[in-house]
């Protein structure tokens, strides 16, 4: 019984110290162009980082170029590619099996890949960095897909 007890004191000390962490953990509701620049490149490989146009910004990694649309309260992720005939079926296939991503075929029939982040009630900077992290992961794939 004495066993039971030390167990469960110790889970309600851990559990309260991460509570504590989590109440800690800054949250915000829009993305300044500094705060994308960090982010962004906190991540490895991450070549050029620069200002498209007013809250557009592109990068490259691993050989991909990616595009931020900073929107207010939201964040998008786009990437496209050339191509030579992805089939609309194989972009169904793609959206049918992955979540987090979309996928289409832009008006030149270039296939686009794209996911958003919605900021509004606040979300942590891990938050962040898990979206961008899933997105550059779903995008590696997507390229194989579409390559076949």
């Amino acid at each position: 019984m004495k066993k039971i007890a030390q167990i469960l004191m110790a889970a309600a000390f851990l559990s309260v110290g991460a509570l504590q962490n989590a109440a800690a953990a800054e949250t915000f509701d829009s993305m300044s162009a500094p705060k994308i620049e960090r982010t962004i490149k906190g991540f490895r490989e991450v070549g050029e980082f620069k200002e498209v146009s007013n809250n557009t910004y592109s990068f490259v990694i691993d050989g991909l170029k990616i595009v931020i649309f900073n929107k207010g309260q939201t964040m998008q992720l786009y990437a496209g590619f050339r191509s030579s005939g992805t089939s609309l079926s194989t972009i169904n296939e793609w959206n049918k099996e992955h979540r987090f991503t979309r996928a289409y075929l832009d008006g030149d029939n270039d296939p686009v890949l794209e996911s958003d982040i919605d900021l509004t009630g606040g979300v942590t900077q891990e938050n962040v960095d898990e979206f961008v992290r899933t997105f550059f992961a779903s995008l590696v794939q997507y390229k194989k897909h579409i390559e076949g």
